[in-house]
């Protein structure tokens, strides 16, 4: 460590991104699915708490703290959150292609509800292995969101429960007003009757760059 440069030393997660798992078993058992949403939503909840929108939500900016099939988890990557400034307006094309929001596609204001629409399209992806908007190219994915049209596959959500796909509708709503947010997302009856981890401390991770816009989705 010098005057000009500084040595950080950070958690070790050994279980390595989300994104892994999905690469390597195509979607998560539904109970896992529960515990691992329960613990984003909580640390969402400490981000909208002080009035941050993480703005990148995806299974890459989730880390295993050990080796899956354990799901203690830790949400990382905070180099494009912003802090929403109330009453004020902002507006910015952020975040990765499979999981922002209308409304930044649309460069309307966006929010920490912008957040919670992130959260929905994890919840699917999390259960099916699949992208509820992807499209093959990041334009086609684009107007699939803008136009919000939601489909639940009977063979893809064959063996998930009505109430996981009601929470997702509830999430993957285009007026973000409407949108469930986290306090209700927690309430919803999906996440209840889980077992619950031991409460732990919130660790932040900050990316090095920001979402290159080019930049196809992994």
């Amino acid at each position: 460590e010098t005057a000009s440069e500084y040595i950080l030393l950070l958690e070790m997660a050994e279980g390595g991104e989300l994104q892994r798992v999905l690469d390597e078993e195509d979607c998560i058992p539904e109970a896992k699915v529960k515990l691992l949403m329960r613990q984003i939503l909580e640390g969402i909840a400490f981000l909208h708490d002080c009035n941050i929108a993480h703005l990148d939500i995806k299974p890459q900016n989730i880390l295993l703290v050990k080796q899956y099939p354990d799901v203690d988890i830790k949400l990382c990557d905070f180099g494009i959150s912003r802090f929403i400034a109330e009453g004020s307006e902002l507006r910015e094309i952020v975040g990765t292609p499979d999981y922002v929001a209308p409304e930044i596609l649309q460069y309307e204001p966006i929010g920490l509800a912008t957040d919670m629409w992130s959260v929905g399209v994890l919840a699917f992806v999390l259960l099916t292995g699949y992208s509820p908007f992807g499209g093959n190219t990041k334009q086609e994915t684009f107007l699939n969101i803008t136009n919000g049209k939601l489909e639940f596959n009977d063979e893809m959500f064959d063996g998930i429960s009505e109430s996981a796909i009601d929470f997702i509708k509830k999430l993957l709503v285009k007026n973000a007003e409407h949108r469930m947010s986290y306090k209700q997302s927690l309430q919803h009856e999906w996440l209840q009757n889980i077992v619950s981890l031991p409460t732990k401390e919130f660790s932040i991770s900050v990316a090095s760059e920001e979402y290159d816009s080019d930049k196809e989705n992994k």
